[in-house]
């Protein structure tokens, strides 16, 4: 069990009799893909050590229909359920496995035995939680910020390549990357078209392939899937589009069940690690900005609809 345990970030730092005693404590499961790890609204008592796989965290939005939206994506090396070491309430969310996972699990009374015998190991563990939610709020805080400075882009400015600028500048600052690329599908002739990109070298945009038929391109428009890489190695037999970096997160933007437009966020230099998270942002966002843009292409049908009109009547 010692072993496990030393893949675990939040173990990192304790000595080898330390972790055979946590281990001691510690129980292994395994679960399979969509299989309920936590329920929101039940009372739990332990916390869980994801060491294979990962897991969805979700809130229900509807009761009636059971439709929920998830928050997080928690792999190998995070942990859950902590609260429940400390206090008798209800879990604040849903918890299933996303495939096949296996945790190792400390219940209360576990934990409580363990400060009893070694409150050494438990303090250094209890420390280590609270420094990873510390963490975690830091990031729910910039989430909400980026998510609320959105909406204030989406309820003030009616232009569309300037809605678009606005919103591609602010999610390339909240994800922390360098070039930002947002196309969009023209609606008379149904193709795709370069509406913004930022951080790419002059004149990228004109060279790029377009073609919605093959490569990153083809995945986001036939799958309708959103896409995360850390270190993106082309497969043999993908046809590049041109705007490909080592690290990139893209989505598409689908609005009225059609995939209308992507935008892709990218980075050659950027030192940091792309996780769930920083897709479920871009996710949350994408939503948002789709139905942006048709509305915002409504109001340009309609002005465009009096001004012919007006002239008509003038001339």
């Amino acid at each position: 069990m010692a072993h496990k345990l030393a893949g675990v970030p939040l173990f990192e730092g304790l000595d080898d009799a330390t972790l055979v005693e946590l281990g001691e404590a510690l129980e292994e499961r395994n679960f399979t893909g969509g299989e309920l790890l936590c329920e929101e609204g039940s009372t739990g008592h332990e916390c869980y050590f994801i060491i294979e796989g990962q897991v969805n965290v979700s809130k229900i939005i509807d009761k009636d229909d059971g439709r929920e939206k998830v928050l997080a994506t928690l792999q190998a090396g995070d942990f859950f359920g902590e609260m429940a070491l400390l206090e008798d309430s209800p879990r604040s969310a849903n918890v299933r496995a996303a495939g096949p996972t296996r945790v190792l699990i400390l219940s209360r009374e576990s934990f409580w035995s363990l400060l009893d015998r070694e409150a050494d190991v438990a303090v250094k563990m209890l420390f280590g939680i609270i420094s990873t939610i510390v963490g975690r709020l830091r990031r729910t805080s910039t989430e909400l910020v980026a998510l609320f400075d959105t909406g204030k882009i989406v309820g003030s400015i009616t232009d569309l390549p300037t809605l678009c600028g606005k919103i591609l500048e602010r999610l390339r600052e909240s994800i922390g990357l360098d070039c930002g690329l947002m196309l969009l599908k023209n609606p008379y002739t149904q193709k795709l078209e370069v509406q913004e990109i930022i951080g790419y070298p002059a004149g990228t945009g004109m060279q790029l392939d377009l073609a919605t038929d093959h490569g990153l391109l083809g995945h986001l428009f036939t799958n309708r899937s959103p896409f995360l890489f850390n270190n993106f190695q082309p497969p043999e037999g993908l046809t590049p589009h041109g705007f490909e970096l080592p690290k990139m997160v893209g989505a598409p933007l689908i609005a009225n069940e059609d995939v209308t437009g992507v935008i892709i966020l990218g980075s050659s230099t950027s030192t940091r690690t792309l996780d769930m998270n920083h897709l479920n942002l871009l996710l949350g966002i994408s939503m948002q900005v789709a139905t942006a843009i048709e509305n915002a292409r409504r109001r340009e049908e309609d002005e465009a609809k009096k001004r012919h009109g007006r002239h008509f009547v003038t001339f």
